[in-house]
């Protein structure tokens, strides 16, 4: 099925380390049914860069979590990734990015009456999802609990 791509203000750009940044999109009131989200889902930002043919398309998994009402995706630098390179580098609060509304089928429908024990695995900037995941598991199930298996190099 094919999505249209918004335009979507920069709300704000933190540095979490020396190669991320999260950024956090303005979805305005109107398109909020448009971009509601599960836990674990990602956003694709469009963009045309100079001396590129066709525009580049890339996928960053929300690490807000739906409770939060945010559009936050962490962006690591790639050794020669255009897009990366650019939201890390160049990209400005308030600077508008074309955006297609949620996708993807990593999550597990939740529900306040659970009392569950969830086992998470992340390595490395896989780490995103996660916490979107962890997040709302925390809020949606409070009696849930969670182990959490993480790696990443030094």
């Amino acid at each position: 099925m094919a999505h249209d791509l918004y335009d979507l203000q920069v709300k704000e750009i933190n540095r979490e380390t020396e190669d991320c940044v999260t950024i956090t999109v303005d979805v305005p009131a109107e398109l909020q049914k448009t971009f509601q989200f599960q836990q674990g889902q990602y956003l694709t930002f469009e963009r045309h860069f100079d001396g590129v043919a066709e525009p580049i398309r890339r996928s960053y998994s929300l690490c807000s979590a739906p409770s939060e009402n945010k559009w936050k995706v962490a962006v690591k630098e790639v050794h020669n990734g255009i897009f990366s390179n650019f939201i890390n580098k160049e990209l400005k609060v308030g600077e508008v990015l074309k955006v297609l509304p949620p996708d993807g089928r990593f999550f597990v429908k939740l529900d306040p009456a659970h009392h569950k024990q969830y086992v998470l695995f992340a390595a490395g900037s896989g780490i995103t999802p996660i916490i979107s995941i962890i997040k709302e598991i925390l809020f949606v199930e409070p009696k849930s609990s969670i182990i959490l298996f993480y790696g990443n190099q030094i």
